[in-house]
């Protein structure tokens, strides 16, 4: 999983009485080859006496391709503000500075339900060019002509040389593989998915990443854990996937709505941490944490106690 990472960069609000709106926008890497994905996002954030109209990617989009698009998230403060993420993949085939255009973001008053708009800033991509910056790295030569042989006796002779080595080559390691497994053990089952993310959380708990300030961090590797126990547990790819798509996901495998609610609410504070510059309280660091484990702990197989061993009378 490419890893989805963004980087907010405050935008052009509108003119409200108060400063209830703000716009966060970036894209990531800012500087690639021909093709390669661009990860977009805009987090908007509103207080409860402004709301947002849905926001739509303009097509087409000057010099770049969509590629994908999640579903938008909303969540809510304990102050009444509601961010909106928007993610989206793209991708351009021009080289060069190539700019992705501002955007627009428009909003109504409550009170008064006037529309008011905001614009993201534009963001420049440096796209290069593996054959311009790099050359012809394979030597590409005009097509020879054909060879004639005038004897195709060493030809056919190489070939079943070639061939017998080969065959003689899968022989030896056929049975030299015979033997080492009669020789060998066999080796244990592997460790279960919950031993090994207990083992990955108590690391986690001994860093001092949270002393130190490092908060994001800190939801990085504790988002790999929960994605890592889920890959392990239930075999579905977790690392490569957005939270969108793994609720989704859970959907679809009929997850019950209490292990839905435990991950919508870890992923969603975790994502404002990552990709919002959000700074959650030691409280709120806590009751995340705590929802990892309630997880783990829900979706962990029950062990069946043993059967009681008979004494002869």
């Amino acid at each position: 999983m490419k890893r989805v990472l963004f980087f907010a960069a405050m935008m052009a609000a509108p003119a409200f009485a108060q400063p209830t709106v703000a716009i966060h926008a970036d894209a990531q890497p800012r500087e690639i080859y021909i093709g390669d994905p661009i990860l977009f996002g805009l987090f908007v954030t509103v207080s409860s006496d402004v709301a947002q109209e849905p926001f739509v990617l303009p097509q087409p989009l000057e010099n770049f391709d969509l590629l994908d698009a999640s579903t938008p998230t909303v969540t809510t403060d304990k102050e009444g503000k509601s961010t909106a993420v928007y993610r989206f993949v793209l991708t351009t085939f021009s080289t060069g500075p190539v700019t992705l255009p501002s955007m627009p973001v428009r909003f109504s008053s409550d009170a008064e339900r006037v529309v008011e708009e905001g614009k993201t800033e534009p963001i420049t991509i440096h796209v290069k060019s593996l054959l311009q910056e790099k050359g012809d790295e394979g030597n590409l030569r005009p097509l020879k002509g054909l060879f004639n042989f005038k004897s195709y006796f060493w030809l056919w002779l190489t070939l079943g040389l070639l061939g017998a080595g080969t065959a003689g080559y899968f022989l030896w390691a056929w049975l030299s593989g015979k033997t080492r497994a009669g020789a060998e053990k066999p080796s244990g089952p592997p460790r279960p998915a919950e031993e090994l993310a207990w083992e990955a959380i108590h690391r986690l708990e001994d860093t001092d990443l949270i002393a130190q300030g490092n908060v994001k961090e800190f939801y990085f590797r504790l988002s790999e854990i929960l994605r890592a126990y889920l890959e392990r547990r239930y075999g579905m790819s977790a690392l490569d996937r957005t939270s969108s798509e793994l609720l989704s996901d859970f959907r679809r495998r009929n997850f019950t709505l209490t292990l839905v609610n435990l991950c919508r609410a870890f992923f969603d504070n975790a994502d404002l941490v990552k990709f919002a510059k959000f700074t959650p309280t030691e409280e709120e660091i806590l009751n995340d944490l705590n929802q990892v484990k309630q997880f783990i702990n829900l979706t962990t197989p029950q062990k069946s106690a043993p059967a009681e061993e008979k004494i002869p009378l």
